[in-house]
C-alpha cells in the first residue's frame, strides 16, 4: 500500500494525459460518509442478519431455488403464487404466504428509505462542500448507488456540470429525455421510477414535499423505484437491458473515452458487468482505488485485463492509487 500512488499525484497524472476525467463511485463512497447508514449493499444478506429471512425459512428457500437475491422478483413470486392457490385451491390458508410478503415489503422499504437521511440539509455543509470539491475534480460522475448523496450535494452546490437528463413537462415530476448527462445512475435511484412509457425523477421543487417520504408513499403503493437490489451480474445485466434509463446509462459507460477513476469499489462478481463495461470500452486510462492489503491481488487483475484488452492502436493503462488518501466528505 506505501508504494501506491495517493489520489492527488494520479489525479494530476490523468490531467496530463488530457481527455475528460470521470469517477465511479461505489458503496465505500457512501460508507465514507455514514458507514452505519450504508454498511448493507446487498439487501438478502441484511435481512438474513436481521432476522427477517431465518437461514432454513421457506423465504430462504425460495430465494434459493430461484437462484436470486432480487426482492422485487420474490415478492412478485409470492404475489403470484397467493393469486394461483386462490384459483385452484381457495381453501388453502395463504396466511403465510401474505405474512411473507408483508414481511419483504417491510424490509425493502426499511432499508432503503428509513437508513437514508431525510432531506438534503441533513448533511452538514462542511461535508457538503468538501464533497462538492472532490465531485467537480470530474467531468462526469457514474454511480453504482441509489442513494442519494452524490445527488444532494451536485443540487446544494449548483454543480449545474452535472446534469442527469431529467426535465421539461409540468407534471409533479420531470422526465428522462436523451438528451447528454454526466451524472449517472448505473443500477437505478431512489428517485427514479418507471411510469407507463417512460422514465421520471421525484423532485421537491415540485411538490414541497420531502422525496423520502414521496418514495415512501409508493413503496407501499407496490410501485418500485427503478433500482438494482443485489442479484448476480447477469440478474443485473438482464434488468439493465430490459430498462430504458439503465441501458441507456450502461451504453454511456461503455461509450466514454478518456480517464477514469473507480473508488469505493472493487468491481466483484456480483458487478462482472459493470467491469467488462469497463474493460471492452473506450477508456484509455483507468485509475483503480485499493483500500486495504487484502484489495491488492483483485486490483492487479483488474490491471491486467483492462491493459490486455488494449491494441495496437490503442494502448490501455492501469494505475493503483491509495483509496484512503481520498477523503470525499473531509
Amino acid at each position: 500500500m506505501e508504494d501506491l500512488l495517493t489520489f492527488e499525484d494520479a489525479y494530476n497524472e490523468a490531467k496530463e494525459q488530457g481527455g475528460k476525467i470521470s469517477v465511479l463511485l461505489g458503496n465505500g463512497f457512501s460508507m465514507a460518509y455514514d458507514a452505519r447508514r450504508f454498511s448493507f449493499t446487498n439487501l438478502l444478506e441484511s435481512a438474513k442478519t436481521s432476522g427477517i429471512i431465518p437461514e432454513d425459512s421457506e423465504l430462504s428457500h425460495l430465494f434459493a431455488n430461484l437462484q436470486t437475491s432480487d426482492f422485487e422478483k420474490v415478492i412478485k413470486t409470492l404475489e403470484d403464487g397467493r393469486l394461483v392457490t386462490q384459483i385452484y385451491q381457495p381453501l388453502f390458508d395463504n396466511e403465510k404466504i401474505n405474512s411473507d410478503i408483508k414481511s419483504l415489503k417491510k424490509h425493502l422499504v426499511a432499508v432503503i428509505t428509513n437508513n437514508h437521511p431525510d432531506k438534503s440539509t441533513d448533511i452538514p455543509e462542511r461535508k457538503s462542500k468538501k464533497c462538492a470539491e472532490f465531485l467537480d475534480k470530474f467531468d462526469r460522475v457514474y454511480t453504482l448507488n441509489y442513494d442519494l448523496l452524490a445527488y444532494w450535494v451536485i443540487l446544494q452546490n449548483n454543480l449545474t456540470k452535472f446534469t442527469d437528463g431529467f426535465g421539461g413537462g409540468d407534471e409533479d415530476f420531470v422526465t428522462f429525455t436523451e438528451n447528454q448527462h454526466e451524472l449517472i445512475f448505473l443500477h437505478g435511484a431512489l428517485h427514479i421510477f418507471d411510469n407507463f412509457t417512460e422514465t421520471i425523477k421525484l423532485t421537491f421543487a415540485r411538490t414541497g414535499t420531502l422525496l423520502k417520504t414521496q418514495i415512501y408513499r409508493k413503496l407501499l403503493n407496490d410501485v418500485y423505484p427503478v433500482f438494482i437490489s443485489e442479484g448476480t451480474s447477469d440478474e443485473k445485466l438482464e434488468k439493465i437491458r430490459h430498462n430504458y434509463y439503465l441501458n441507456r446509462c450502461y451504453k454511456a459507460l461503455r461509450s466514454q473515452k478518456g480517464n477514469l477513476f473507480v473508488f469505493g469499489t472493487m468491481l466483484k462478481s456480483n458487478d462482472e458487468h459493470i467491469k467488462q463495461g469497463i474493460i471492452k470500452g473506450k477508456f484509455t486510462n483507468l485509475y483503480i482505488g485499493v483500500w486495504s492489503e487484502a484489495e491488492l491481488v483483485q486490483a492487479q487483475l483488474l490491471k491486467e485485463e483492462f491493459e490486455t484488452s488494449g491494441t495496437d492502436r490503442i494502448n490501455k493503462k492501469a494505475i493503483l492509487y491509495n483509496a484512503k488518501t481520498v477523503k470525499p466528505w473531509g
